[in-house]
């Protein structure tokens, strides 16, 4: 533990210096004001995080032990002075022309020493240099200290797995699905790694790499003789064709080994790396490899299915071990690991089983609780979400780390009309409510992820008595929160934020209502209804229409913007195109069993395949036994074309309409 936090403790050395990253960050977001302020770093002063803002000589004066400290010291800053957020800007800020002094001292301290913020690896495949650099900026902001960075891991597999006699045609299949893979891009990816890295600890973050956990393509272990592997235990390994190493086989040391050695080589070392326990029955020797080759990394552990299933714990060094809790349903409370195990605690916004999640609402008092919980708060070391970005869900990213700073729940209506104002500039009662009452609502809903990107089939959602009631009273619930919302369009209909929240949170209904309809699908079919079949996979061929139009009008969630983000000098011919970006995202459909929510895709790809399979159910009815639908030639047909043109095309219909036509559908 005490290895830990004082890891945490960043220092560029003894005594007082001026932070110039800072400097540089809000020139970067504010140009022309990085003269108004000075940052004054005091690494080692105390003994928590914390930052305080005051004046000296008619300049704003942040000091802090961290970078990333005094950052959260700006940001509050700029919130409650000039009522301002990058974090909720979509470019640089407009301050006041003369910045307000502070008057008074403001100091803020958290004894939570991580920040944590985790993503998908799929979900920033296309992302850029200049995606990444707003995003580290507003980590920053935010107080995110700890983040992994999957981009660029190609290079390591490419360098390990050519250890080991693998041929390139043979690596790249197992990390590409084809055996032709472009150079330029996979270097494009180990360029824009070492960038984002060199920034984040240029601003005392630390990148989070991944641990060697025992998981190789099974070609690797098939001509090696006798090695002691486990059962694949996830889909995901099976349908990657992996293998799991045994801890128990001393190759597993000898690879681990070299795992580490080839990320050193490419990307250098980091204090914290991340992995499950993969399976193992003894994950303490992952540890023990990880330290031999590193011995001053900390192993975030991925513990939400692990732990909870007693997964021996004995041997794990406990100061050098870090337990990611990410199941959200409160029942860290009865585990025992968190008691004994340095721990963080995130809200995984997710909405694929909100058996295993709980609202926005819920979440805000879990970081208080587990602080204040007898046998939990000497070992709680951080908190954090696990969100694709920073603008997937801004209000819930904000909530929760601002519990850092702020563990107790003053007014959660003063927080979110603070941020509202921020957001909107403007904001009523009415409002106000509307957004209160979708905390009660929110499980994390990206709309990047949809039921509505899963291949059809039938008992894909466990149906209950009373799921479909459930289902449309919550769709009931979000038409009127969006009713509340649209009384201020004329207002804040040039608002960026105000559009892409509609957006989200349109999404949000018509993933409930999809839901629903397919569970009335599901029983139409049972009971041989015909007209209400037909009618109901009408209604559900229309949802997915509305929700590919509905997300034309925010380019992040466009599959035409996803490519062209890809990096220009990469759409050679080398590189195929955009047939070569379908390739990764076909790979990835095989490993998450879905492809992401897009414009373009929900439409092109996933609406024809809904098509088939309910052509299916049709002829089964007139037919009786026939064969299962197959969805090869379609998903072949897509991934295979090649567009000329990527650019974003926006829907015809207003984005008013669509919103009306999704709550009346």
């Amino acid at each position: 533990m005490r290895k830990l936090l004082s890891l945490i403790f960043w220092t560029a050395g003894p005594g007082m210096c001026l932070a110039g990253p800072l400097d540089l960050l809000v020139k970067r977001i504010a140009p022309g004001n990085e003269k108004h302020f000075q940052f004054v770093l005091e690494p080692g002063k105390n003994k928590r995080n914390y930052f305080e803002i005051s004046s000296y000589k008619e300049r704003i004066r942040i000091k802090g032990n961290s970078y990333v400290s005094m950052a959260s010291g700006l940001d509050w800053y700029l919130k409650n002075y000039c009522g301002v957020s990058y974090i909720h800007s979509d470019s640089t800020l407009q301050l006041p022309k003369v910045l307000p002094i502070p008057q008074e001292r403001t100091y803020k301290e958290t004894h939570l020493q991580i920040g944590y913020t985790g993503y998908d690896a799929w979900q920033r495949l296309f992302w850029n240099w200049e995606d990444w650099e707003k995003e580290i900026d507003r980590m920053a902001l935010s107080g995110i200290n700890v983040c992994p960075v999957w981009t660029g891991r190609e290079s390591v597999w490419k360098e390990f797995l050519s250890e080991y006699n693998m041929s390139e045609q043979e690596i790249n299949r197992y990390l590409f699905g084809t055996e032709q893979a472009p150079k330029s891009w996979i270097k494009g990816q180990e360029n824009l790694q070492k960038k984002i890295v060199k920034r984040m600890q240029n601003l005392g973050m630390y990148p989070v790499y991944p641990a060697f956990a025992g998981t190789v393509p099974e070609n690797l272990t098939k001509r090696e003789n006798h090695i002691i592997t486990i059962p694949a235990h996830t889909a995901e390994n099976i349908s990657r064709k992996e293998t799991i190493i045994s801890t128990e086989d001393p190759i597993f040391a000898k690879m681990a080994k070299k795992w580490y050695d080839s990320y050193e080589n490419i990307y250098g070392t980091t204090a914290f790396y991340q992995g499950s326990t993969n399976g193992q029955d003894f994950p303490s020797d992952i540890q023990e490899c990880l330290l031999k080759s590193l011995p001053d990394a900390n192993w975030i552990i991925s513990a939400n299915t692990e732990i909870p299933q007693k997964t021996k714990t004995e041997g794990i060094d406990k100061q050098k071990a870090v337990l990611l809790y990410s199941a959200n349903d409160g029942s860290w409370k009865n585990q025992e690991e968190t008691k004994v195990i340095p721990w963080i605690w995130t809200w995984h916004e997710t909405s694929a089983d909100k058996n295993l999640t709980i609202s926005l609402h819920e979440a805000l008092n879990q970081p208080e609780q587990a602080s204040n919980h007898p046998e939990t708060a000497s070992k709680i070391q951080g908190i954090g979400t696990w969100t694709p970005y920073i603008q997937t869900n801004p209000l819930s990213y904000s909530l929760i780390n601002n519990r850092r700073w702020q563990p107790e729940m003053i007014s959660l209506q003063e927080e979110i009309e603070q941020i509202l104002k921020i957001r909107y500039g403007h904001c009523n009662t009415k409002i106000l409510q509307a957004w209160i009452r979708l905390t009660d609502l929110d499980q994390g809903y990206d709309p990047n992820c949809s039921f509505l990107c899963r291949k059809p089939a039938m008992n894909l959602l466990d149906q209950t008595a009373d799921s479909i009631s459930k289902q449309a009273a919550y769709s009931q619930q979000i038409s009127e929160i969006l009713t509340d919302l649209l009384s201020i369009k004329d207002h804040c209909s040039k608002n960026k934020n105000y559009r892409n929240d509609l957006i989200r949170i349109t999404a949000m209904l018509l993933e409930q209502k999809s839901c629903a309809l397919y569970l009335k699908i599901e029983n139409d079919f049972a009971e041989r209804n015909m007209s209400s079949l037909t009618q109901h996979q009408k209604d559900f061929m229309h949802l997915i229409h509305l929700a590919d139009s509905l997300r034309s009008y925010n380019p992040d969630l466009c599959w035409g913007h996803w490519v062209k983000q890809a990096d220009e000098n990469q759409k050679s011919k080398e590189t195929g195109g955009v047939i070569w970006y379908k390739s990764l995202l076909r790979q990835q459909e095989q490993i998450s069993g879905q492809v992401p929510a897009l414009s373009g895709i929900l439409a092109e790809f996933c609406a024809p395949r809904w098509e088939l399979f309910f052509n299916w159910m049709n002829r089964k009815i007139s037919l009786g036994q026939i064969a299962a639908p197959q969805y090869q030639g379609l998903d072949d047909a897509w991934y295979q074309q090649s567009e000329n043109e990527t650019a974003i095309v926006e829907s015809s219909s207003d984005i008013y309409q669509i919103i009306t036509e999704s709550m009346n559908l």
